[in-house]
């Protein structure tokens, strides 16, 4: 969607446009460097990822706090690259957020 003075993009819309499916072997060397973040598959994909845009800690702390949002464990990176698993991932500097979810002609959840 195109921006412009009678039709603004909101942050959301803009990041929805951003989300894809990956391999997530495509993503480990964004893990190799600390900086994937997953996400619940209960939680909205996009609104975590607005929620570190606008930097509302105390959000993000509380979603941390509650494990909706995590930094990828070992384990966890295993299970996906054994697996060949696709994930959805938003990218929200300086983070790589990934999702499980439907892998087919779906779209994250939101």
């Amino acid at each position: 969607m195109k921006e412009d003075a009678n039709n603004p993009v909101s942050t959301s819309q803009k990041l929805h446009e951003q989300t894809a499916l990956i391999a997530w072997k495509e993503l480990q060397r964004f893990f190799a460097q600390g900086v994937v973040m997953w996400v619940d598959e209960d939680c909205d994909l996009v609104e975590i990822g607005t929620f570190i845009v606008d930097d509302q800690a105390k959000k993000i702390e509380a979603l941390m706090a509650s494990s909706k949002l995590a930094a990828v464990s070992n384990v966890q990176a295993k299970n996906w690259f054994e697996r060949d698993a696709s994930l959805w991932s938003l990218v929200v500097a300086p983070f790589v957020l990934v999702q499980e979810g439907p892998q087919e002609n779906a779209q994250p959840k939101n």
